[in-house]
């Protein structure tokens, strides 16, 4: 007290000196009790985030990714290498931690109901199940649970838009059929099919890596209406508008969700459908 300037006497006599010695002593011990517990805690709750032992998350519009594989790496490097998106990343898996700089970790089987409840996905706007090896599992063991966890998903919340990585495309049915899952991607198939089309025609094996190429963002998306229109109208006007401005159109997508490649000129395009284009300029 008196170092700030609030007291003005000392101690004069041994018990008083005494007293004060006991006094001092015991704050110090009590700070440095309190310090210590607060130390414990932080370390604590360090190591709980560390091992992905994280309480229920209260984050909404965030992107989950269920399963570690080289895939999801490439996908998570692209996601934080994109200026401007400012959505969190959640990775749920049992692997060990990956310590990726801007990704939340959250240790746990992503096919229990539970998890997924704990990482808030009825308020996510995106959920990728990567087809996840785990020790001793066969191809159709990994595409059950990748199913399993679609299913929880679409259970709990259908506006969440699903992507199943899927090894057999025969296990695929129960997603497409039953389940109605939002995207699938066939990991065998996309390979297999992409050596056909190279035996085919050779060398064209680049171009589609180019087409695909998540660096060089080769492919872009409008809206109808973006392009200036107050109606629908057919798709021979996107042609007709690409040969102007530099824009090389392959398709649409409707409001429904449904893909036309190379589409027919009398094709109809409505104002909320999604041009898919490659931009010359």
């Amino acid at each position: 007290m008196r170092t700030i300037g609030f007291g003005e006497n000392t101690p004069k006599t041994s018990l008083g000196k005494i007293l004060t010695t006991v006094l001092l002593l015991s704050n110090v011990a009590f700070f440095s009790f309190l310090v210590s517990l607060v130390t414990t805690k932080m370390r604590i709750v360090l190591e709980r985030i560390k091992m992905g032992k994280v309480g229920k998350l209260t984050l909404k519009g965030h992107i989950v990714l269920c399963g570690f594989t080289k895939s999801t790496e490439i996908v998570i490097e692209e996601m934080l290498r994109r200026k401007g998106s400012k959505k969190k990343i959640i990775l749920v898996t049992q692997k060990p931690n990956p310590d990726i700089n801007g990704v939340i970790y959250v240790n746990g089987d992503f096919s229990d109901v539970k998890v997924l409840k704990m990482v808030n996905i009825k308020e996510s706007s995106m959920c990728v199940v990567f087809a996840e090896h785990r020790k001793g599992d066969e191809p159709r063991t990994v595409d059950m649970r990748t199913t399993l966890t679609i299913f929880n998903i679409e259970n709990t919340s259908s506006k969440v838009h699903t992507i199943a990585e899927i090894i057999d495309k025969d296990n695929a049915a129960i997603i497409t059929e039953r389940i109605k899952g939002d995207e699938i991607i066939y990991k065998e198939t996309t390979d297999a099919n992409l050596i056909s089309t190279c035996i085919r025609h050779p060398h064209i094996g680049s171009m589609i890596y180019e087409l695909v190429n998540i660096e060089g963002q080769v492919i872009k998306e409008k809206k109808s209406k973006d392009f200036g229109l107050k109606k629908k109208t057919e798709y021979v006007f996107f042609k007709k508008h690409g040969i102007e401005k530099g824009v090389t159109f392959l398709g649409f997508i409707d409001e429904n969700n449904k893909s036309f490649l190379a589409p027919k000129n009398s094709e109809i395009v409505s104002l909320e459908d999604r041009l898919i284009y490659l931009d010359e300029n």
